[in-house]
Formats: C-alpha cells, sequence, structure tokens
C-alpha cells in the first residue's frame, strides 16, 4: 500500500482557493505507520524535499512551495502558497506521496477545510482592546530556550498549571472555541482543551485558543509559543474593564510563583506573542527582546505596568513604590498594582501623566536601550569566555 493523491479534492480545493490559501491534509491510514516515526516529522522532512526539487525544476519565483506543517484532528495540515499551474501543482503533490510511501506511510493527500474565528473577533474596531496577562517562565534547560528545539522550553509542572488556566477559561466561556495547532485553527475538543493546547505547543512550538462570544462581542485567547512564553487576553464591547482585568489579574495570582516576567497590559484583541508588547502603545523605553534573557529579566523590568510581578530583588532596587500595593505570591515573587488601575485599564491606552510618574516610580530598574546595549556586551563576553 502507497499513499495516495485525492486529485479531485486537490484540484477542486486549489479553484475554490482561487490563488489565496490553499490547504491541504495528509490523512493516514488507521493502521499503524512507521515503526517510531512521528507523522508531523515525516511530513515537515518530505514536505523540505519536494520544496526543494520544485525549485529546481519550475525555479523559485514559480514553484508551488509549503512552509512547515501542523497537527489536526486528522493527521496533518499545512498551506501551499499560490504559485505554480495545475500541471505544477500536480506534479508536487505526486512527488510528496512518493516521499512519505517512501518512508513507510499509507494514506491520503487532499484538500483540508480549515475553520477560525471571524475577523470580526480580532478586529480592534468591531472588538475593542484587550487587557492581557503576558508571562515568561524559566525554561526547561535553565538558559535560553532555543526556537529550532522542539517543544516551548517549560517544565512540566509549568505546562501543568497553564493547561489547568486554560481549562478554567474554557469553563466560562460557552460559544465558540477553535485551536490552533502551529498555523491552522480548528474547532476545539469538547473535552480536555487545555492538554490538547500544550500537547499542540509540544508539536509546533505554538498554539492557541481563541473564544468568540458573539452575542455580548467578547474574544478572549491563550497562547502559548517557543522560548516560555504564553499569554492570556480577553477583549469585550460588553464586559466591562474592571472584571477583564480581574480575569488577566488572576492568571498572574495563580502562575506568578513560576515566572521571570509577568506583566498585565492593554494589548491587541489577539495577544498571540510577545512582539505585540513593542508593537502595541505605549512600547517600552527598551527592546522588548530582552525578555529572552533570562539573566537581563532577573536584574531589570521591562516597564512601568498597572500590574506586574517582580522579585525581592527587583523591588529593592526600584525607587519608591510605598503608594503601590504589593502582596506576596509565594516564591520571592510579588504582585505589584498601581492604586489608581483605571489610569492604566478604563481606556485603549494608559494616561500619559500617570505612566511618566510610574516610571519614576520604578525609577533605575526600567530597561532602557543604554541598559540593554551594556548587558549584550556583557553577555557576549561572556559566552566567549566559556
Amino acid at each position: 500500500m502507497t499513499v495516495e493523491v485525492d486529485r479531485d479534492s486537490i484540484a477542486k480545493g486549489w479553484r475554490k482557493a482561487r490563488g489565496e490559501e490553499f490547504f491541504f491534509e495528509f490523512r493516514p491510514s488507521p493502521q499503524a505507520g512507521p515503526s517510531g516515526i512521528d507523522v508531523l516529522r515525516s511530513v515537515e522532512e518530505a514536505v523540505g524535499e519536494v520544496n526543494e526539487a520544485a525549485v529546481e525544476r519550475y525555479g523559485l519565483d514559480d514553484a508551488p512551495l509549503v512552509e512547515g506543517a501542523s497537527d489536526s484532528d486528522h493527521g496533518v495540515i499545512a498551506l501551499m502558497n499560490p504559485g505554480g499551474d495545475n500541471d505544477e501543482v500536480t506534479t508536487w503533490f505526486t512527488l510528496l506521496a512518493e516521499r512519505l510511501s517512501a518512508l513507510g506511510w499509507t494514506g491520503t493527500i487532499r484538500a483540508a477545510r480549515v475553520t477560525g474565528p471571524p475577523a470580526s473577533s480580532v478586529d480592534q474596531a468591531e472588538i475593542g482592546y484587550a487587557i492581557g496577562a503576558f508571562l515568561r517562565f524559566t525554561p526547561r534547560t535553565g538558559s535560553q530556550a532555543e526556537p529550532k528545539v522542539l517543544g516551548v522550553g517549560l517544565s512540566e509542572d509549568s505546562l501543568s498549571a497553564l493547561a489547568e488556566q486554560v481549562d478554567q477559561w474554557n469553563a466560562r466561556r460557552t460559544d465558540r472555541v477553535y485551536l490552533a495547532r502551529g498555523d491552522v485553527d480548528g474547532p476545539a475538543p469538547a473535552t480536555g482543551l487545555g492538554a490538547a493546547w500544550v500537547q499542540a505547543a509540544q508539536r509546533n512550538q505554538q498554539a492557541f485558543v481563541t473564544w468568540v462570544d458573539r452575542t455580548t462581542r467578547t474574544t478572549a485567547s491563550a497562547a502559548l509559543t517557543a522560548g516560555a512564553e504564553a499569554t492570556f487576553a480577553i477583549a469585550s464591547r460588553t464586559k466591562p474593564w474592571q472584571s477583564r482585568l480581574e480575569e488577566a489579574t488572576q492568571v498572574l495570582q495563580e502562575l506568578g510563583p513560576q515566572l521571570e516576567v509577568g506583566v498585565v497590559r492593554l494589548t491587541q484583541p489577539y495577544a498571540s506573542t510577545w512582539s505585540i508588547l513593542n508593537s502595541t502603545p505605549p512600547a517600552p523605553p527598551g527592546r522588548i527582546a530582552s525578555v529572552n534573557e533570562i539573566r537581563l529579566a532577573r536584574e531589570y523590568a521591562l516597564d512601568a505596568y498597572g500590574t506586574q510581578v517582580l522579585t525581592g530583588h527587583h523591588l529593592r532596587r526600584t525607587h519608591d513604590l510605598s503608594s503601590w500595593t504589593i502582596t506576596s505570591l509565594g516564591n520571592d515573587r510579588h504582585l505589584v498594582k498601581h492604586p489608581n488601575p483605571d489610569a492604566w485599564y478604563a481606556h485603549d491606552t494608559p494616561d500619559p501623566a500617570v505612566l511618566e510618574a510610574a516610571r519614576h516610580d520604578f525609577g533605575e530598574l526600567i530597561i532602557t536601550e543604554e541598559v540593554y546595549r551594556t548587558f549584550m556586551t556583557t553577555e557576549t563576553a561572556r559566552r566567549q569566555q566559556r
């Protein structure tokens, strides 16, 4: 038995995509695949080989190409670019089937039906701004997690705690739920969403859950990505900012003892990655890339936020937080909250005067460009001495 291509399905899906997003899937046969070989890794390997063959045959600009692959409920789904004509696309899938067959797989390659959240659920004009909790854990290895390493770089305890947090959020929302494994969205499983989310992130280096409540015009999201980073956010046109802030703060309260960095701030409706911290005003005065440097994060804070987690070492280096509320979370982690939360979360940007005063309260604890450059120079020298 071999891998076959459902050519009618591919042709119909390709025409329907109209040269835009065309997804296909490999559905393995129910029988066990080759011993000790993972289907996702097999597809990734085969796709890489076929991409190279397509470029050699048709040239880079004209070849149909696929970037990456993601798990699905049926097997593996991947996204193909609109390059190539029907004959070239047919040849590409024939080569893919041959590669998978050579690896010992049987099954079918066909067009995929991919469903995701409606566009309005991530449109700030439609859904409003979000309040999000951004979490940075200690990587499992104790050093910077390499993006190319499989998984997301968290300990089993942290993964378990995150899965429980997703299940808690899921219990509050009953309309539509989507789970994105890698780059592909689809309906979320009826049970065990937290565990499925963690497993998807471990296999694809990223996973996202999106909850959409059309009646209340509310969107919530949870993301887990490589580099030991996670985000939880909620946007709504009807849900008061106080209740959204409470939900985001609860995430820091429960997971705070395990964090290297934890902040609650205004963000875009779909807060998927840490890059949003730098692309959603106000940007920190330093470089957001510094969150990837554990040694720097243990010495400095990204910025002054209305709510964040700091260590005792951080607190001793601030200028004056006497007017802030500081609550111990355990493990030398403390929840630090500004006395005027509406100045931070009631509108789509924090009050500029309050932010400026808060940065003064934090003083030299905040990362600046000069601090970042000095750190990187020292860090480079330290690594060269190893």
